[in-house]
C-alpha cells in the first residue's frame, strides 16, 4: 500500500464499530493529526518523533492510537515497519490492539493486507507487523520500532520499558505516540510527570504536546459529566474527566451522603422479618484493631441494602479479642437471621471458619486481594451515591464513614484511613454489602434469564461505581 496522508487513510479505510469509516472531528485533525504528521523539518521529514496526547476519559484516545498503529503498519511508507503497543500491563496494551484488529476486519481493503493473530498483526507481504508487548523491559531491548503506541502512561511508573523502546537511528521517521490522562504521582523520576513537565517547558523541538482539561469530543455532554461528578470521588472525577493531576486520595464520602443514608426507623435488630436473606461481614482485629461483625440484607422491593445489626469488640496488646466470643455471636446470628451467609478474611480466621462450617454456618472466604478490595470500595461507594443503602445511627460506623478516604492504586481503588484512625466498621459493612448485592444480583439475573422478572436498572451499576 502506498503512503497516503493519515486523515485520508482514516476517512477512507479505518472503519469503526458503526460500520462507517472514521470521520475526524476538527479538533482531532487540527490539534492531533495535522501537527504530528504534517509538520515537517528542513529535510522534509516529520518534525516530531514523540507526541504526548493528554485528554480526559472517553475522548477517543484509544481510537486515535489504534488509527496511528494501523497507519504506521500499512500506509506510512516506512520499509519493514515494526509497530509496538505497550501499557502498564499486557491486558491494557491489548485494548488498542483489539480496536486496531477490529477496524481492519471491518475494512476489506485492509483485511486483504494482513493476517491477524492473538497479539500480532502481520503484513501478508512479510515486511512488517504490529505486536503487543508485555511490561517486561528486558524483552524489549534490541527491537527496531517504527511506531510505539503507549497507552495510559500514568500506569507506567518506571523508565525501563520507555528506554528499551527508544528511537532507532536507522528509522527515518520514528514516532512514540502516547495517549493518557493525568496521573497522581507528581515527582521527578515518574515517567509521565517528567514528560508532562517537558511539554510544559516547551524546550524539546521534537516533542509534540497537547494537554487539555476540556472535553474536546462532541459526544461528551454536560449531563454525562454531571452524572460522573455525582458518582465519583472528587479527585477521581478531576483526574479522569478533567485530566488534572491529583494527590491520589480524597474523602470517601461527603457528610451529606452519609446523613441521607441514616434512616430513623432503623436500629439494632435481632428479630428480622420479611423473608430476606442476610449477609454478614467480619473484619477481625484481635489486638490493636477492632473486630466488627455487620449484618445487612438486600430489600428487593426498594432495591436497597439495609443495615440490621452491628457488633464491635475492642482488643489490646494486653487483652486480645476472644475469638470464641465472635464465634458465639455469629452462631446467634445463624439462629436468628434466616439464611445468613458470612464473609470473612481467612488470614486470621482460618480455624474459626472451619469450626463455624462444622457447626452448620455458611461461610465464604473473602481474601483482600487487589480486585476484591476494588470491588468492595466501588460497590459501597455506589450504594451511598445512588441512595441504595439505609443504615442506622451507629456512632463508630458514622465516624468512620465521614473520615475514611479513597486511595487510588495501580490496581484500582481502596478504602483507607489516616494514621491513628480506623476503618474496621466501614470494611465490615463493605464486605456484607458486597455479598448482599452480589447474591441479589445473581438471583435477579437468573429470574430475568428465565423470563420471570425484569432486570432493575440499578443492577447495571451494582458492584461498580468508578
Amino acid at each position: 500500500m502506498q503512503r497516503i496522508p493519515i486523515d485520508r487513510f482514516a476517512e477512507a479505510l479505518f472503519v469503526l464499530d458503526d460500520g462507517r469509516p472514521m470521520c475526524l472531528e476538527d479538533w482531532q485533525r487540527e490539534r492531533v493529526f495535522e501537527p504530528v504528521f504534517d509538520t515537517m523539518d528542513d529535510r522534509g521529514l516529520r518534525q516530531f518523533n514523540e507526541a504526548l496526547i493528554g485528554l480526559p476519559k472517553k475522548n477517543s484516545k484509544s481510537t486515535m492510537a489504534a488509527l496511528v498503529a494501523c497507519y504506521g503498519l500499512l500506509a506510512d511508507g516506512e520499509p519493514e515497519p515494526e509497530i509496538y503497543g505497550v501499557a502498564g500491563d499486557k491486558d491494557q496494551a491489548r485494548v488498542i490492539f483489539r480496536q486496531t484488529s477490529r477496524a481492519i476486519q471491518r475494512s476489506p481493503v485492509l483485511l486483504n493486507e494482513v493476517r491477524i493473530y492473538k497479539d500480532v498483526i502481520e503484513r501478508k507481504d512479510g515486511t512488517g507487523f504490529y505486536r503487543v508487548l508485555s511490561a517486561d523491559a528486558p524483552t524489549a531491548h534490541g527491537l527496531n520500532p517504527h511506531f510505539v503506541i503507549f497507552d495510559e502512561l500514568w500506569n507506567q511508573r518506571s523508565y525501563d520499558l520507555y528506554e528499551a523502546l527508544t528511537h532507532s537511528p536507522v528509522r527515518r521517521q520514528p514516532l512514540h505516540f502516547i495517549v493518557t490522562y493525568a496521573g497522581y504521582e507528581q515527582y521527578e523520576g515518574n515517567l509521565l510527570w517528567d514528560l508532562y513537565q517537558r511539554g510544559l517547558r516547551g524546550d524539546d523541538p521534537r516533542f509534540y504536546f497537547i494537554w487539555s482539561h476540556e472535553n474536546l469530543a462532541s459526544w461528551i455532554t454536560a449531563e454525562y459529566l454531571e452524572q460522573q461528578r455525582r458518582r465519583l470521588p472528587e479527585h477521581v472525577f478531576q483526574r479522569l474527566h478533567e485530566n488534572r493531576w491529583t494527590s491520589g486520595s480524597s474523602a470517601f464520602l461527603p457528610r451529606d451522603d452519609v446523613d441521607l443514608a441514616i434512616t430513623p426507623r432503623l436500629g439494632q435488630t435481632w428479630a428480622p422479618g420479611g423473608g430476606h436473606a442476610f449477609s454478614v461481614g467480619v473484619d477481625l482485629g484481635l489486638a490493636n484493631d477492632a473486630t466488627v461483625v455487620t449484618t445487612v440484607h438486600y430489600d428487593r422491593d426498594s432495591g436497597k441494602v439495609v443495615l440490621d445489626n452491628v457488633k464491635t469488640w475492642r482488643g489490646s496488646k494486653l487483652q486480645k479479642v476472644r475469638i470464641e466470643d465472635v464465634e458465639d455471636h455469629l452462631m446467634n446470628l445463624h439462629e436468628n437471621f434466616p439464611g445468613v451467609r458470612v464473609s470473612a478474611d481467612p488470614w486470621q480466621a482460618v480455624n474459626s471458619i472451619q469450626r463455624l462450617k462444622e457447626r452448620g454456618l455458611k461461610v465464604e472466604e473473602f481474601v483482600f486481594s487487589p480486585s476484591n478490595i476494588t470491588r468492595l470500595t466501588q460497590n459501597l461507594f455506589s450504594l451511598f451515591k445512588d441512595r441504595r443503602i439505609e443504615i442506622f445511627d451507629y456512632p463508630d460506623l458514622i465516624k468512620e464513614l465521614v473520615s475514611v478516604k479513597v486511595v487510588e492504586k495501580s490496581y484500582g481503588y481502596r478504602i483507607d484511613h489516616e494514621s491513628g484512625a480506623h476503618d474496621d466498621h466501614v470494611i465490615s459493612l463493605g464486605m456484607a454489602a458486597l455479598a448482599a448485592v452480589s447474591k441479589a444480583q445473581r438471583k435477579i439475573r437468573a429470574r430475568w434469564l428465565d423470563g420471570d422478572d425484569e432486570l432493575p436498572a440499578a443492577f447495571s451499576r451494582a458492584s461498580g461505581g468508578f
